[in-house]
C-alpha cells in the first residue's frame, strides 16, 4: 500500500485544490478520506485517490454519452417536396433583383 502526502495528490495525480477545499469535499463525501499518521503527517491511500480519480473520468464519460445520445435522438423535420423541387430546379428562398441582374436583394443593412 503506498500512501500519499498533500503535496504529491498535486504533483502526482494532478488534484489542483487547495487543502480547504479538499477538506470541504471530505467532509461532503466527495473525497476520499485522509488518514493521520503522527502529529503533523496527514496521508491519503493511493488506491483510493486512484479509484476516485477513476469514477470521475467514468462519470464524465457517461454525462458525454447521454448528451450524444440526446442530441441524436433530435430528427431533422423532412424535407417538403416544395423545398426538394426548388432545390432540384437551382432556385433560392432569396428573392431575385431584376434591376440589379437577377442578383438576391439585400436587406437595408446589406
Amino acid at each position: 500500500m503506498r500512501v500519499l502526502r498533500f503535496h504529491e495528490l498535486k504533483s502526482k495525480k494532478g488534484i489542483p485544490w487547495t487543502r480547504q477545499h479538499v477538506d470541504r469535499l471530505i467532509k461532503l463525501g466527495r473525497f476520499p478520506g485522509k488518514r493521520h499518521l503522527g502529529d503533523n503527517t496527514v496521508v491519503w491511500i493511493e488506491n483510493e485517490i486512484d479509484d476516485f480519480l477513476e469514477a470521475k473520468l467514468a462519470e464524465r464519460d457517461a454525462e458525454l454519452t447521454a448528451g450524444a445520445e440526446k442530441l441524436a435522438s433530435f430528427a431533422c423535420p423532412p424535407m417538403t417536396s416544395r423545398c426538394i423541387a426548388a432545390a432540384d430546379q437551382g432556385r433560392s428562398s432569396v428573392a431575385e433583383d431584376p434591376e440589379n441582374g437577377g442578383a438576391a436583394k439585400r436587406g437595408a443593412l446589406g
